[in-house]
């Protein structure tokens, strides 16, 4: 059973992961820092991020309530000789921006926007 951050704020898309990844240990958040928090103290096996939380219209691609701030983090981390990234790291969201921007800043990350075939490219670990 894998251990699996997920950061979204849709109920339909949170639906979603719970009926396909019910057999796994889901950690399903909708802010930033909960994500971050999760992330300092488990070991987590897979993260998949949402960049767009609870936003419309314009916003900035790094503000610190979205999916970002925890790609940020990630890639941060990634420099730390105290700390293992999850072995795999998606960005799930429909925004190409928010995705580019997340994975400059976190170039392990692989985007796979959410969709009807979403469960069928990801291997759980």
């Amino acid at each position: 059973m894998a251990k699996i951050l997920i950061l979204e704020d849709m109920g339909p898309r949170v639906d979603q992961f719970m009926t396909e990844w019910f057999k796994h240990e889901l950690y399903i958040v909708n802010k930033p820092g909960a994500a971050v928090n999760i992330l300092m103290t488990l070991k987590i096996d897979l993260v998949t991020l949402d960049h767009d939380l609870g936003m419309t219209g314009n916003h900035e691609p790094s503000d610190e309530n979205s999916g970002f701030a925890v790609a940020e983090w990630l890639g941060a981390a990634a420099n730390s000789p105290t700390w293992t990234l999850p072995e795999h790291m998606l960005a799930h969201t429909w925004s190409q921006v928010g995705a580019k921007n997340m994975i400059n800043v976190c170039p392990r990350l692989l985007h796979i926007p959410f969709g009807d075939d979403y469960f069928k490219k990801i291997t759980i670990p």
